[in-house]
């Protein structure tokens, strides 16, 4: 039933119907602000990359396909809108953004995950937090193959676990 709701609201939003797309971004803001944070560990800037992730969805909306689900598709833009922001800093000295956040303001798992390279943090949190198969990640960052993004994740969960390891 979900399903078919969703699809119904991205039909509608295709035809340029506004409030079909805000009952799905409804459905979604707090999935992708939470990424946002989880991935740039700044309350500030995840509300403004979340505000632009759905600006680009509502410009974009003819482009959902049908094989791929809207959350995913809506996941893969807030993707590259982190990358690019990670790499240009473009806000950096607007908001005292740091390579490395304050760590008195992390907790342990997210200090981890500051350590992270993009890659390892992006598929990391994906498969491991957010749930995501290994197939739906290589949808989404398509310049990497399923052995890849499954190498990578073990890769990760060995150095999180030598980490925790030299904690103790």
């Amino acid at each position: 039933m979900q399903h078919d709701y969703i699809n119904m609201l991205i039909s509608a939003a295709k035809q340029g119907r506004k409030n079909s797309f805000l009952d799905l971004c409804e459905f979604n803001l707090k999935k992708i602000y939470n990424f946002s944070l989880r991935m740039l560990a700044n309350v500030e800037l995840a509300s403004i990359i979340t505000e632009e992730v759905f600006e680009q969805a509502w410009i974009n909306i003819k482009t959902v396909r049908d094989d791929v689900s809207f959350e995913l598709w809506l996941r893969g833009i807030a993707i590259y809108s982190i990358l690019d922001e990670i790499r240009s800093h473009k806000r950096k000295s607007e908001f005292g953004i740091q390579d490395n956040p304050p760590k008195e303001f992390l907790n342990n798992f997210d200090k981890f995950l500051m350590t992270l390279d993009d890659k390892q943090r992006i598929i990391f949190v994906l498969h491991e937090i957010e749930g995501y198969k290994y197939h739906e990640i290589s949808e989404v960052l398509y310049e990497y193959d399923i052995e890849d993004i499954k190498a990578t994740n073990i890769a990760t969960r060995e150095k999180m676990g030598q980490d925790l390891a030299d904690e103790l």
